[in-house]
């Protein structure tokens, strides 16, 4: 589909999207916990499950024979206890594992003070060569609270697939919240995930309010739904910051990513890919993406090229590759802010080399009241097959080539641009032409039908003497129709 840090408070997020009517105070109810069930949070009608406060039947880790001295090896003392108790209080401590711990169904583990579990120095097995700590597989309402997770000093000899310090496969009503993983593992493709959920009986998983040190999250994969990632931060993730791959038969449905802070991702900071059917990728902060020396020129912002999928009030910048990258059929791209004063990569591109996708509930890409600094094309329409993209109400400053680039080569398409913002402040620095609007096709058809109608374009006089010439509209298209336009 390709052409070539801290965690930010609830405080911060809410601060940046304000403006926003239906943003909403979190509202939570502590009664529920303590009837061990599960305490919820609504933040813009997306529901997150905090079910964080150990219940008082909880027994401590301690008196089951586990040590946590940093030195022992604790893997069967821990088994054990997973196997006989459903609810583990670690009180500090690290406890050191040389094999994978299995969760069976409903044991929920909380931490406090630190409780560290950590990897040994005589790994073997599927923590070897999957990095799994925990497996819950064919499962179901596990939760593992407010953990520490680590590595040792002996090194990994990992697989290429399915490699996560937590693992979820076909196990429903899961909760992985305010963990932290502290990892030191280099820019590269291969590498541990803090989490993976995976196979058609995992939904409705809660990967909440998570640090996550060089390790990112993979939510939906082989059909696994109903995801809720919300409030993480991932911090110079090796490969992808939030992936869903969406590989096997099976879509991937109801995901939700939402709030989350991404500093200086490897690859993708958001990558939603494959069978993955109406995902919402809301306000997310992504300061960085494309770091890996082997990946970073692929590395995009949010590459949102699954099905019926939502791309709403997230703020990108410092991006190596495309910013946005979404297919052609049923997307909402809207209220995105997109800052790139380096002008290093397009904006946001509407991607039709592949053909439309067989269950998209729309045949039209929408592209609305995004706010793009710099890049250079804001907006790019390309690839070869028939698309309807309406780009309308975006605010595009002082890019560097194109505001609006239509050059798909596709025979049929209809493109509408309406009611945008192009402001022109600083003078171009390339010697070739800046057009705010561009429509070319090297062949030209009847059916390519460019609508341009009341856009205002705006060039200051803090914009002359720039190196090239200014174009307001260029269109090199048949059945181009200009209504409207201001050019001041």
């Amino acid at each position: 589909m390709k052409r070539t840090a801290i965690f930010l408070g609830l405080a911060c997020v809410c601060a940046l999207f304000s403006c926003k009517k239906d943003l909403q105070t979190p509202v939570t109810d502590p009664s529920l916990s303590s009837k061990q069930n599960l305490a919820l949070v609504t933040v813009n009608g997306v529901t997150t499950n905090t079910d964080t406060i150990p219940p008082t039947n909880a027994i401590e880790i301690h008196t089951l024979g586990v040590k946590g001295d940093g030195v022992t090896d604790d893997t069967q003392a821990l088994q054990n206890a997973f196997n006989s108790k459903t609810a583990l209080v670690f009180k500090g401590g690290t406890y050191i594992i040389n094999t994978t711990l299995h969760l069976p169904a409903g044991v929920k583990i909380y931490g406090i003070n630190g409780a560290t579990i950590k990897s040994g120095n005589a790994m073997s097995g599927r923590l070897l060569t999957l990095g799994h700590f925990f497996e819950i597989e064919n499962s179901n309402r596990n939760n593992i609270i407010n953990m520490i997770f680590g590595q040792s000093a002996q090194d990994y000899s990992l697989g290429p697939w399915g490699t996560a310090v937590i693992y979820i496969k076909n196990s429903p009503y899961c909760n992985v919240s305010y963990c932290k993983f502290n990892f030191n593992i280099p820019y590269q493709h291969s590498g541990v995930q803090a989490i993976w959920c995976d196979g058609a009986g995992t939904f409705q998983t809660y990967i909440c309010h998570n640090i996550c040190n060089t390790v990112g999250i993979e939510y939906a994969e082989s059909g696994a739904s109903g995801t809720i990632c919300m409030f993480n931060t991932i911090n110079n993730s090796h490969s992808n910051a939030l992936s869903g791959d969406g590989n096997g038969t099976v879509y991937c449905t109801g995901v939700k990513v939402c709030y989350n802070v991404i500093n200086n991702a490897g690859y993708n900071g958001i990558n939603d890919y494959g069978l993955i059917d109406g995902t919402l990728i809301r306000g997310n902060v992504i300061n960085g993406s494309g770091k890996s020396p082997s990946e970073g020129a692929l590395g995009e912002g949010i590459q949102a090229v699954a099905v019926n999928t939502v791309v709403t009030l997230n703020t990108i910048s410092d991006a190596q590759a495309e910013y946005i990258e979404c297919a052609s059929t049923n997307k909402r791209i809207d209220s995105n802010a997109i800052i790139d004063t380096k002008f290093q990569m397009l904006g946001i591109v509407v991607n039709t080399k592949d053909p439309a996708q067989a269950n998209a509930k729309s045949s039209v890409a929408q592209i609305d009241y995004n706010k793009i600094i710099g890049c250079l094309d804001a907006i790019e329409i390309y690839g070869g097959n028939p698309t309807s993209v309406n780009i309308t109400h975006n605010t595009m400053t002082n890019f560097k080539n194109v505001g609006v680039n239509i050059i798909s080569t596709s025979p049929v398409y209809t493109v509408n641009v309406s009611d945008n913002v192009f402001n022109i402040t600083t003078p171009s620095i390339q010697t070739g032409t800046r057009s705010a609007i561009l429509s070319y096709v090297a062949t030209k058809t009847l059916t390519q039908l460019v609508n341009l109608t009341n856009n205002t374009i705006t060039y200051a006089t803090s914009a002359n003497n720039g190196a090239g010439p200014e174009r307001a509209i260029n269109t090199c298209t048949n059945n181009a129709t200009l209504i409207g336009n201001i050019v001041n």
